[in-house]
């Protein structure tokens, strides 16, 4: 849960919700029925965005070792997921306090960042293609704080809206 509504719950013994943080209350309720959608979604589709970005890895690094891409990949599912908690929980603190100081320390000791930065692009590329863009939207931010943290200068934008696909001439 974000850190400002968890305060705001503490305070309730001492009094009743003023305006302002009933405000942030109001916002967290209402757009949680959306997060847990988009966190649905991933649940789901996790495999099939994991495969189709080692599908990518294994064409733009064939001299790359099987273990290296699986390292690499198996630290991209950790961070969708702990991206998925965070857009949930919608507390982007909680990436910083479980999980990106030990992905960056992991990344630099098996020296994966190469194919992670390249990862990274790929990963959000099919994220556009898997997902509904409004849901894109509340994860991308979340993946680009990560990328931006262990791999600094390395977060290059995806697309919001997948690019229209060609329609197949009618017989």
């Amino acid at each position: 849960m974000q850190p400002t509504i968890e305060h705001i719950f503490d305070e309730v013994e001492h009094r009743y919700l003023p305006p302002e943080s009933l405000k942030q209350v109001h916002h967290y309720v209402k757009s949680l029925p959306e997060r847990i959608t988009a966190y649905r979604t991933l649940r789901e589709r996790e495999t099939l965005i994991l495969q189709k970005v080692a599908d990518q890895l294994e064409k733009t690094f064939p001299n790359k070792s099987q273990d290296d891409i699986e390292r690499s990949l198996r630290y991209a599912m950790l961070a969708l997921r702990q991206s998925a908690m965070a857009m949930l929980m919608d507390d982007i603190t909680h990436l910083d306090e479980q999980f990106t100081d030990w992905l960056g320390e992991s990344m630099t000791i098996h020296n994966t960042q190469e194919v992670d930065r390249i990862l990274y692009g790929y990963l959000k590329k099919i994220l556009v293609q898997a997902m509904p863009a409004k849901h894109f939207t509340l994860i991308s931010p979340l993946l680009d704080h990560i990328q931006n943290t262990v791999l600094p200068g390395s977060v290059v934008s995806a697309p919001a809206q997948p690019a229209p696909q060609p329609v197949a001439a009618a017989i």
